[in-house]
């Protein structure tokens, strides 16, 4: 019963119903379904972000599917076409009669799309699956850096789950949010930490990204060795005007257009780690050279602003990474991956990795949140 890959149709709906219901029964988190109503498929273009859904199927039914987003990358001072692979799913995870699913997706991805990126994976990090085929194919592993920073402490050491197990870091926990000693501490730790950047003025971008956002593209972009294209035209697909639960703001240092910021506010609910806090997101940010800190600095204030307990973010380039070590954000362990195949590694090799950025914005990683 050889495997083959089609187009996610309607045709489909009902045994992609029936797989879903086959992988919650076997325990599979309801974020990672397969969509059981696709979308139109979007011509493939070299210049704009496109994505289509597609299943992999034998003569028995569906066992597994992927989205492609096939979209635009600076790469190594070129713009190159790359295969985002996301949201794999193989019906191999839960019935060891389908685990050939898994490597069947990254063979016809990498049939396609020579230069093959992967970004998120969730859970499990490294240890998942995918990655472990991915780097058993000669594809690199990279973990991609998290960062955190405390708003209202009290709620955060009540509502983190990290810090209910064992007993005795829960009792210190809830000690430390009814005293306030831990906001003390945590208020403290961040401020230790930060530097003075230059203000900057927050313009909510309510529709359509403005013309100039283009100029911050083409002043940015030889600074990276690898990003994803963040011009007016990619910027309109990724962070769409009708997106309501995203926030966008234009930078300005007075009068003068020098960057943007994506943030994105979620109410949890019981989640595994963040219990019942408000999270607030750095999804994506690019300013013009020189202006990093004081984007960051500009979302940190806006994160507040917006009612969030917690902030959060991912980011790779080194001089991102810096920023927000000094506008007083924490770094913690990461689950949020990057993987490059072998084509793609070798335009970009490990001496360059610092110079690579990969943000929430790029990726599934935004499912969660």
């Amino acid at each position: 019963m050889p495997l083959r890959a089609v187009p996610n149709t309607q045709e489909y709906t009902a045994e992609v119903r029936e797989l879903n219901r086959r992988l919650a029964a076997g325990g599979v988190a309801p974020g990672y379904f397969l969509c059981e109503s696709p979308a139109e498929p979007m011509p493939v273009r070299q210049e704009t972000v496109s994505k289509n859904s597609y299943l992999i199927v034998d003569e028995t039914g569906v066992h597994g599917g992927y989205l492609m987003q096939a979209q635009p990358f600076w790469v190594a001072g070129e713009t190159r076409l790359v295969g985002n692979l996301q949201m794999p799913i193989s019906e191999g995870v839960v019935d060891k009669r389908y685990m050939p699913v898994g490597l069947y997706i990254l063979r016809t991805v990498k049939r396609e799309y020579p230069l093959g990126i992967g970004v998120g994976m969730g859970g499990g990090g490294s240890k998942q699956p995918l990655p472990e085929i991915q780097r058993s194919l000669g594809w690199r592993v990279h973990t991609v850096p998290f960062f955190f920073r405390v708003h209202r402490a009290g709620r955060f050491l009540r509502e983190i789950r990290a810090l209910r197990q064992p007993w005795w870091k829960r009792l210190a926990a809830q000690a430390a949010a009814g005293t306030g000693t831990g906001a003390l501490a945590i208020g403290a730790l961040h401020w230790a930490k930060s530097k003075r950047h230059a203000a900057l003025r927050a313009v909510p971008v309510p529709g359509v990204w403005p013309e100039w956002t283009d100029g911050i593209w083409l002043a940015a972009r030889e600074e990276y060795s690898m990003i994803g294209v963040r011009d007016r035209r990619n910027l309109d697909w990724l962070h769409l005007e009708n997106d309501r639960r995203s926030v966008r703001f234009g930078l300005f240092d007075g009068s003068r257009e020098i960057g943007w910021v994506v943030l994105l506010r979620t109410s949890m609910q019981g989640h595994a780690q963040f219990g019942d806090l408000t999270v607030g997101t750095l999804v994506d940010a690019l300013t013009i050279p020189g202006y990093e800190g004081a984007a960051v600095e500009a979302a940190t204030k806006l994160l507040g602003e917006l009612g969030a307990d917690v902030f959060v973010t991912n980011q790779s380039h080194r001089t991102w990474v810096r920023s927000m070590a000094d506008c007083g954000w924490l770094s913690g362990p990461s689950n949020y991956l990057m993987t490059t195949s072998p084509e793609l590694t070798k335009l970009v090799p490990d001496i360059e990795l610092d110079r690579v950025q990969l943000v929430r914005g790029d990726g599934d990683g935004r499912v969660n949140l």
